[in-house]
């Protein structure tokens, strides 16, 4: 559109021009027509949720002991 200034054809005047442009080209980003229609929770699947879900609990679970451990709150039994 804007790449040649010096070579404008005359014919043609900007609104014409503009008036060829393509919706994509003005949209390139996907709209709600294109999205799926199932949503997911950042991009996974409800097992992978499920997975990190228990990883983090078990995470969650160690970190406990192991400052309950150091606060002597609780004592290793050997």
């Amino acid at each position: 559109m804007l790449d040649d200034i010096t070579e404008l054809n005359e014919n043609t005047t900007f609104v014409e021009e503009a008036k060829t442009i393509d919706e994509e080209d003005l949209y390139p980003f996907p709209t709600s027509e294109d999205e799926p229609t199932t949503k997911r929770f950042l991009g996974m699947t409800p097992a992978q949720l499920f997975v990190i879900s228990i990883e983090f609990f078990f995470m969650v679970l160690i970190f406990g002991v192991f400052f309950m451990i150091v606060t002597e709150r609780m004592t290793i039994p050997f």
